[in-house]
């Protein structure tokens, strides 16, 4: 009897050991630079073995890597669609008409929607390399990467100068960082 007590004391510890193991885990995902690899190890652990705190530290490396991600999703649009706009090939077809309806059947979305994704993909790439950055390393949500192309694009159609796209770019980056993308 003494032996199965210990047995199952033993046993007990190795349990918390390892949920305490992905806990830490976890913590040093959070903190890893996003990649394939951090998200392999992060697909690798039952979130539902975590404790509540871990959970959270859990969904927030995963979001990191889903900006990773959808960093890489901005430069694959641009390379569908194109790095600028193209020229209408008459009055019955529209500019990017043929690049819309390949984003557009790629990533299962309408027209429209497809063509706010592109418009989105060009500013970001094309103008606000610093956003692309952060987002790629997890530091922005697609979300705010959006809400700051959004916003910046109007400003740089009108023809704003480099310097002062780069300031705002910095100042929405900074304003990200403890905000809601609609903050």
């Amino acid at each position: 009897m003494n032996e199965n007590h210990v047995s199952s004391s033993n046993y007990a510890h190795e349990v918390h050991t390892s949920a305490s193991d992905r806990e830490d885990c976890v913590a040093s995902l959070l903190a890893a630079a996003p990649g394939i690899k951090t998200l392999g190890e992060l697909i690798a652990i039952d979130p539902q073995e975590l404790s509540p705190a871990a959970r959270i530290d859990y969904l927030a490396a995963l979001e990191r890597q889903s900006s990773w991600l959808q960093a890489a999703m901005q430069r694959a649009i641009v390379a569908v669609a194109g790095i600028s706009e193209g020229k209408s090939d008459g009055p019955f077809t529209g500019v990017d008409e043929a690049e819309r309806e390949d984003v557009s059947s790629a990533l299962r979305l309408s027209a429209g929607t497809a063509q706010m994704r592109i418009d989105v993909a060009r500013t970001l790439v094309n103008h606000l390399p610093n956003t692309c950055s952060a987002l790629a390393t997890g530091e922005l949500s697609a979300a705010h990467a959006t809400v700051i192309a959004k916003e910046t694009a109007a400003a740089i159609r009108d023809g704003l100068s480099e310097f002062a796209i780069f300031s705002i770019e910095q100042k929405a980056i900074a304003h990200a960082e403890f905000h809601t993308p609609s903050q």
